[in-house]
């Protein structure tokens, strides 16, 4: 059961990275247009597309290498698990940048229309562009949509890396528990962020004739005449 939890929390995940990784993609396709239109005519291309241009970038080689990490490697590790949470909640706040960069899409593009290209009436030609505002009115629209999209994708994905964290954690405690010893007078081993294999929260624990032998630490034995030794059967 544990293993099949495990497979459709990274299913669930690989399908949302892959939404976010398609609203990255339509995106950019269209905000390079817009781009590559106006350097075709010599039109200064604003900040509000470039940025556009590279948070969209930065999102598809962002969720191409978490998905694949994701699912061929469930268990990333602390510390990849970290940085998959930390940039799901950049791009978070990356695409509410780029909703509002296209808010003007957010309208029936009927009339009077602001877009990328330009403003003007809807069924009017862009001047020196084989488009009308109406069309370029609609792609800013489909990028609005795209990125409110991304918001909550990029959002369920910081919550998910959370969820599987914890996931993995409470099966390597259970794992531990089940199959070692619990040693009382064990000092706490507290896991570094970087570790990624289980830990042994038992040291200086050791089977001897089927019982449990507690040993106390070296330090502690050169203070005493003899070494403490207990015996529980």
């Amino acid at each position: 059961m544990g293993a099949f939890a495990d497979g459709f929390r990274r299913l669930t995940m690989f399908i949302m990275y892959f939404i976010a990784l398609g609203c990255s993609v339509v995106t950019l396709g269209i905000y390079a247009y817009f781009a590559a239109s106006q350097a075709n005519h010599n039109d200064t291309v604003s900040k509000g597309e470039k940025a556009v241009l590279g948070i969209s970038g930065a999102g598809i080689l962002f969720t191409l290498i978490a998905s694949f990490l994701t699912l061929f490697f469930g268990n990333k590790g602390r510390f990849l698990n970290f940085i998959c949470a930390a940039f799901d909640l950049l791009f978070v706040g990356g695409f509410i940048a780029v909703a509002i960069l296209a808010r003007h899409g957010a309208s029936r593009c009927r009339g009077n229309v602001n877009t990328p290209l330009g403003t003007g009436e809807a069924s009017n030609l862009i001047n020196n562009y084989n488009i009308r505002y109406r069309t370029a009115c609609k792609d800013n629209t489909a990028v609005f949509a795209v990125a409110i999209i991304a918001i909550f994708t990029f959002f369920l994905l910081f919550i998910g890396e959370i969820l599987l964290r914890a996931f993995h954690d409470r099966h390597e405690t259970s794992h531990l528990r089940s199959e070692e010893p619990v040693n009382v007078n064990a000092p706490v081993v507290r896991r570094k962020f970087w570790q990624v294999g289980p830990m042994n929260r038992n040291k200086g624990v050791t089977y001897e004739n089927h019982g449990l032998v507690h040993q106390q630490p070296a330090s502690y034995a050169t203070q005493q005449p003899g070494s403490y030794v207990s015996q529980h059967v």
